[in-house]
């Protein structure tokens, strides 16, 4: 778009991009009072920059769909040992938060605890796993 500097009375080329830029030499940015828009009314120049950011976030989507491979979990960049830990002491909380169950111990000892929580970690790796490449 033509714009006229208020300071100077050049014309100059600007554009919006999440603010206005001056696109002739020097590039800068520019505070919206420093100029008018020759041609278009504000409610034009708002349209305009709508438009452009509407635009932009859909390029942005679309290149980021278009780059699968950007972010990508191998086997070799998990600790499955330390992942296990986590889960396993994350559901040892649950074992020891639920509540009282007729017919189920209420008391159940220690080694009962930790048997279950690993058993819950090794199931939940071994489907983890199936879903890494």
């Amino acid at each position: 778009m033509k714009a006229l500097l208020k300071s100077t009375k050049e014309i100059i080329d600007v554009h919006w991009n999440d603010g206005w830029i001056k696109d002739t030499e020097p590039k800068a940015w520019l505070n919206r009072n420093e100029f008018d828009i020759l041609g278009y009314t504000d409610e034009e120049v708002q349209e305009r920059i709508e438009r452009a950011v509407k635009t932009d976030r859909q390029e942005q989507l679309r290149k980021a769909l278009e780059s699968p491979g950007v972010i990508t979990v191998t086997s070799e960049n998990i600790d499955w040992e330390h992942r296990k830990y986590e889960i396993a002491k994350s559901a040892m909380v649950g074992i020891l938060a639920s509540p009282v169950i007729p017919g189920v111990d209420p008391n159940p000892s220690v080694e009962c605890v930790a048997r279950h929580s690993m058993l819950i970690a090794n199931a939940l790796i071994e489907e983890l796993k199936k879903n890494v490449i």
